[in-house]
């Protein structure tokens, strides 16, 4: 089987660019992807959203709390869009792994120097 062939695709988060990478990914083309820096660098400039779930050693919850953080000195060194799949797993705390899921839309995968400042609570749960 020969090598399958590999294309360098620039600004190919929008237009045209991503127009092309589609088109090549769907030949099964290996694609070199220039611009997601950018979409990274965009998406972590947003408010982060946590939920802080923390059980008390009697097994009440001691924190419930919906956090938000802003990522501060951020450094993109690379990032991938791609397809994704997403695997949830049973847990104590919460039953995640019955939310119903409809679809994976994909994935952005990033290498970045960042600092996670501390987060500010949104909303506690556990106050009345």
């Amino acid at each position: 089987m020969p090598p399958r062939k590999t294309a360098l695709v620039t600004e190919s988060t929008s237009g045209i660019g991503l127009t092309m990478a589609t088109e090549l990914a769907s030949r099964g083309m290996n694609l070199v992807l220039n611009g997601f820096e950018d979409t990274a660098d965009i998406k972590m400039s947003k408010t982060q959203v946590n939920l802080n779930l923390i059980p008390h050693v009697n097994g009440t919850p001691a924190i419930a709390q919906l956090v938000g953080y802003e990522l501060t000195d951020t450094r993109v060194h690379g990032a991938w869009s791609g397809p994704a799949r997403l695997h949830l797993v049973p847990h104590v705390d919460g039953p995640v792994a019955d939310l119903p899921v409809r679809g994976i839309v994909g994935g952005l995968h990033f290498i970045a120097d960042l600092t996670l400042p501390y987060d500010r609570v949104s909303h506690d749960y556990l106050v009345t």
